[in-house]
Order: structure tokens, then C-alpha cells, then sequence
């Protein structure tokens, strides 16, 4: 970075030389271009100025020959009105127009005065407010316009108004008139056909002497050229052989001097410039080359030291990283641990569940077979009903004992609903438990992102513990998967222990019913006579109630048949999870194990990546390191 300041500061120099001598060469040379550029704008404006009176002489005399041709039709024409409208605005009249018969009327009283205005060619010259005033009537096509156009002379008399319009009207009148303006136009046109000769003769003397001042300003810009030419060449000559003169005697023998100075540093060699005592950017140089003398002596010092310094990094970095991994070792066994012992209490839970759905199960067997006891009694009582008159001592005794049936299947079903409502409990419960394992396995996924952070910091001497911390977020997701299947299958216990309740619940309101049965059939039996119709009806209803009954004992089996399968795999489940756990955590250990083992066996060139920049920084960095604590319930 110093060198390539310094080769700018030279660059620098060295550019700011060879801008002065051309600044000198170029101060001379644009001089001789000023006067020389003069001298030519000079001629160039002499030569514009004489193209611009010439262009301006010929446009004045051709419009003023416009001007002429346009005016012949107004010379040669005879109208006394035009003549008359222009005398008067020469005089300075206004104009005021009378249009309509009623503003004609009232402006001209007499009837006379009308009808001259309304015939074409006639002029009335009246008074109007103390002056002459000129009136005329207006005509289009001979027709007229029912419009008479009045000029008001301002102190002009009435008479001598009168007299100069007659003398207009003579003089653009009649033949004599139109022979009076064909020759004042002849006379006209051969002084503008003189005139024109002699601006015909100056123009192309003018055009010669503009001929000759291009021909001389062209020869004057070629002898420019030329001397430009010449200048720029000798000026260019010039500043490279002053710049090569100069970095000679100023850069080009001292960098020699330098670059074989710096040579002598690289072979490792004494060496001493005089360069030093100047005071320019070479000087400079110098003494960076001195400086750089002097730093190399102190890296050989240095050498030495930082060596020892690394070797005592390195063990400090493998004390460090023996420490994390007993650590994790430590937190991670109370880990698996603990999850081992929860595991455990999940099989014991399913095996309690096992039996629970055992116990369901023939519980619905005993409700099924009083249903069906159920059902022959209440055929039993309908075949007494048919002879109840006579047998109604024999159809008491057969309704207490339908009673007495009724009793135990209500027992049977509230012994069936609590059933299921431990299975509830219990699936309540290895749900928790599943949770829990989540938790752990979220704690172990932590583990492993700590681990993963403390092998990153070690750099190269951490390697191994990124392999373990792979391998435990690998553990991490198997343990995942497996409570997520056994959540899905606790949720499969809830729906059929829901399906078993609701089931329960139906045989509880059947039972209701036949002990509603029995209540109408014992009283029935008090007035068996009057009532022998109502009776065979309730015992009826009574056995179809029984059927009922028995059907929905038959649901029970199936469902407590179906939790007793979903208890069996729960337990086989979580059978194969302690298993799983068990050979995870022995082979958890045994990586961890075999990393501290690679760690302490590590090359002795290997260096980890803290601490190369200062010898005290791997202590700090270290230091820093953040332990995850173990997995707690």
C-alpha cells in the first residue's frame, strides 16, 4: 500500500514537470495561435462585413422595386372615390359610415342631398358642426349598399373643401387623366431602370472585392496552418527531451538504486541509501526500505515467539473443547435418562390400558348375556300376559325379576362408562408423556446446536464435535417421528373410547326405558283384568327395548375389543421406543467418546482458527464459550 502511494507521488511529480515545460512550450505557441487567430478573424470580418452591406443593399433595392411594381396599378387606376378615401386620410378626416335609411335620413334632411349620395360617382360637400364635411354613397357591383360613407374635416371650410374636391375629381376623370398617369409612369420607370444600372455596377464591384479578400484570407490560413504544424511538432520535441532530462536526473537513478536495495532486504542483507536525506517522496522510499529492514529483523524475533505462543493456544483449545464435551456428555446422559424413565412409564401406562380394555371387554360380555336374559324374560312376560287374569302371582314374580335384570345391566353399564372414562384418563395421560418427550427432544436439538456453535469456534479442532452434533439432530428427529406416531394413535384410543361412551349412554337410556316398562307393568298387574291390552303392549316394548339393549352390548364388545387392540400396539410402541432410546444413547456415547478421542489424537500441524491474530485472543474467545444446561422435566 506505501508502494503504490508512493509510485503515485512520483507519478505525480513527474506529470506536474512535464505539465510545466509544456505549460512554458504551450504558453508560447497558444500566444503565436492568438495573434495569428486574429489576424484571420480580422480578415473573416472584413470579408462578412463587406457580404453584409452588399446583402443590404440588395434587399433594399429589390423591395424598393417591389414597392414600384405594385404601385403601377394604383398609379394607372382612375377612381375619384379612392383618390378622395386617400386624400382624406392624408388630411387627418375621420370616417363615419351611415348605414340604413333611417341613420341616412337623419344625418342628411334634405332630399336632394340623398339622391346624390345614392348615384354612384357623385360627392356632396356639406357642413357638419362648424367644419366641411365630404359625403359619397357605397356600391357593390353598381349596386347600392344602402351605406354612405362620410369624411369630417376638423376646421376645414366649406368652400375650399368644395374646391378641392373638385379638383380631385378632375384630375381621375376621363381620358386625359389615364393619359396623365401613363406618363408620370414612364417617367417613373426609366429613373428606376437607371437607378438599377448603377446598383448592377456597384454590386459587381463589390463582388470582385470580395473575391479578393476570400483569395487573401485563404492564403493566410494556409501560411497558419503551416506554422501551427511546424509549433505543435517543436513543442512536443521539446517537452519529451525536458521530460526525459528530468526524471533522469530526479527518479529514474535513485529507483535503480532502490530496487536493488530492495533485493538486498529479500536476500536478507545489510544495506544503507542515501536516499534517506531527501525530502521528497525518493526519501521516502528510502526510509521505508530501512523501516522494512528493521521489521524484518523484528519478525525473526517474533518468529520464535508466536510459535511457542500457538502451541500453547492449541492445548488451551483442546482443554477447552475436552470441557465442552464433557459437558454436553453429561447433559445429554441426564437427557436419555430421564427420557428412558418416561418411556418406561408410557409402557407401564399402556399395559394398564391392556387391562382396562380387558376388563371393558367382559364387562360387555356380562351386559350382553343379562341382555339376553333380558330379552327371555320379557318373552316369558309376554306369553304370561296372555293369561294374566289367572297367572298373576306367576307375572309379579316375573316382573320383579326383569327388575332385578334391569338392575344389574345399569350397574354393568355404569361400571362400562367408568371403564372408559379411565381410558380417557389414561390416553390424557400418555399424551402428556408424549409431550414431554418433545420437549426433551427440542432440549436435545439445543444440545446440538450448541455443540454445533463450539465446533465453529474451534475452527478445524472442532471438526469432531460437528459430526456429533449432526449425529444428535439425527436422534433429535427419529425421537420426533416416534411420539408423533404415538400421539396419532392415543388419538385413535380417544375417538373409540368417544364412540364406547356414546354407545354406554345409549344402553343407559334403553335400561331407563324397560325399568319405565316395569313400573307400568307392576302397576298394571293391580287391575290385571282392565289393563291386559295396555299390559301386552309394554311387554312388547319391553322386549324390543331388550333387543335394543343386547345390540348395543354387542357395539361394546367391539369397541372395548378395538381398545384392547390399540392398548396393544400403544405398548408394543413404546416397547420399540425404550429400545430405540437404549441404542441411542449408547451410540450417542459412544461418538462422543470416539470424538474426544480424534480431538486429543490431533495433528501436531493442525491449528485451530482462534487466536492467529494475537497471542492473547484465543483466552478471550474461549472465555465466551455458553454451555446449553441439561435437560430438565
Amino acid at each position: 500500500m506505501m508502494l503504490r502511494a508512493l509510485r503515485k507521488k512520483i507519478d505525480v511529480k513527474f506529470v506536474l514537470i512535464l505539465a510545466l515545460v509544456l505549460t512554458v512550450v504551450m504558453a508560447g505557441q497558444i500566444g503565436g495561435y492568438i495573434v495569428l487567430l486574429n489576424q484571420v478573424l480580422d480578415e473573416e470580418n472584413a470579408r462578412n462585413q463587406m457580404l453584409a452591406e452588399t446583402n443590404h443593399d440588395l434587399r433594399e433595392q429589390v423591395f424598393a422595386l417591389q414597392e414600384q411594381y405594385l404601385a403601377i396599378p394604383n398609379q394607372l387606376e382612375v377612381n375619384p372615390v379612392a383618390a378622395l378615401g386617400s386624400w382624406a386620410a392624408e388630411k387627418g378626416a375621420k370616417p363615419v359610415q351611415h348605414e340604413g335609411r333611417d341613420a341616412i335620413v337623419a344625418r342628411y334632411k334634405k332630399r336632394k342631398v340623398r339622391r346624390d349620395v345614392g348615384k354612384p360617382g357623385r360627392f356632396v360637400v356639406d357642413e357638419y358642426d362648424g367644419s366641411g364635411a365630404v359625403s359619397f354613397g357605397l356600391f357593390e357591383n353598381g349596386e347600392p349598399k344602402n351605406v354612405v360613407l362620410e369624411y369630417r374635416f376638423k376646421g376645414v371650410p366649406q368652400d375650399q373643401l368644395q374646391a378641392d374636391v373638385d379638383k380631385i375629381v378632375a384630375d381621375n376623370a376621363g381620358a386625359d387623366a389615364i393619359v396623365r398617369k401613363i406618363g408620370a409612369l414612364k417617367s417613373s420607370l426609366a429613373d428606376a431602370a437607371l437607378a438599377a444600372e448603377n446598383s448592377r455596377v456597384e454590386i459587381l464591384f463589390q463582388f470582385d472585392q470580395i473575391k479578393q479578400k476570400d483569395a487573401a484570407v485563404d492564403d493566410f490560413v494556409e501560411r497558419v496552418k503551416t506554422l501551427v504544424a511546424g509549433s505543435g511538432l517543436l513543442a512536443i520535441l521539446v517537452a519529451i527531451s525536458a521530460a526525459y532530462m528530468v526524471g533522469r536526473m530526479l527518479i529514474t537513478r535513485s529507483l535503480v538504486r532502490l530496487k536493488q536495495a530492495l533485493k538486498d532486504i529479500a536476500a536478507e542483507k545489510e544495506v544503507s541509501l542515501r536516499e534517506v536525506e531527501r525530502k521528497d517522496e525518493i526519501g521516502a522510499l528510502a526510509i521505508g526500505l530501512h523501516q522494512i529492514q528493521d521489521a524484518q529483523k523484528e519478525a525473526n524475533r517474533l518468529r520464535a515467539s508466536r510459535d511457542a505462543e500457538r502451541e500453547k493456544t492449541k492445548r488451551r483449545v483442546e482443554e477447552r473443547l475436552t470441557a465442552v464435551a464433557d459437558s454436553l456428555e453429561r447433559g445429554m446422559r441426564t437427557s436419555m435418562k430421564d427420557l428412558t424413565n418416561r418411556a418406561h412409564d408410557m409402557t407401564d401406562k399402556a399395559a394398564g390400558l391392556t387391562r382396562l380394555a380387558h376388563d371393558n371387554q367382559a364387562q360387555a360380555d356380562q351386559a350382553s348375556q343379562l341382555a339376553g336374559a333380558n330379552a327371555e324374560t320379557a318373552a316369558k312376560i309376554l306369553q304370561l300376559s296372555e293369561n294374566l287374569v289367572s297367572n298373576g302371582d306367576q307375572m309379579s314374580r316375573a316382573v320383579d325379576q326383569q327388575r332385578h335384570l334391569t338392575g344389574l345391566a345399569s350397574r354393568d353399564v355404569a361400571a362400562s362408562q367408568k371403564t372408559v372414562e379411565e381410558l380417557q384418563r389414561a390416553a390424557d395421560q400418555v399424551e402428556e408423556i408424549v409431550q414431554i418427550i418433545q420437549d426433551i427432544a427440542g432440549q436435545t436439538n439445543l444440545l446440538a446446536l450448541n455443540a454445533t456453535i463450539e465446533a465453529t469456534r474451534a475452527g478445524s479442532a472442532g471438526s469432531g464435535f460437528a459430526v456429533v452434533a449432526q449425529e444428535v439432530k439425527k436422534l433429535s428427529a427419529e425421537t420426533a417421528r416416534s411420539t408423533q406416531e404415538i400421539s396419532n394413535r392415543i388419538q385413535a384410543i380417544r375417538s373409540v373410547s368417544g364412540s364406547a361412551a356414546k354407545a354406554i349412554a345409549t344402553i343407559d337410556d334403553r335400561i331407563a326405558d324397560v325399568n319405565g316398562a316395569m313400573g307400568e307393568l307392576t302397576r298394571s298387574c293391580e287391575s290385571q283384568i282392565k289393563a291386559s291390552r295396555s299390559i301386552a303392549g309394554h311387554v312388547k316394548s319391553s322386549a324390543e327395548n331388550a333387543e335394543k339393549v343386547a345390540g348395543s352390548n354387542q357395539s361394546i364388545q367391539r369397541s372395548a375389543e378395538t381398545s384392547g387392540e390399540a392398548a396393544g400396539q400403544l405398548s408394543g410402541a413404546m416397547g420399540g421406543i425404550v429400545q430405540a432410546l437404549n441404542g441411542m444413547r449408547e451410540e450417542l456415547f459412544g461418538i462422543l467418546h470416539a470424538a474426544s478421542r480424534t480431538e486429543g489424537a490431533a495433528p501436531e500441524g493442525a491449528r485451530p482458527k482462534v487466536g492467529m491474530e494475537s497471542g492473547g485472543a484465543a483466552n478471550n474467545e474461549a472465555d465466551n464459550v455458553v454451555y446449553m444446561p441439561a435437560a430438565a422435566e
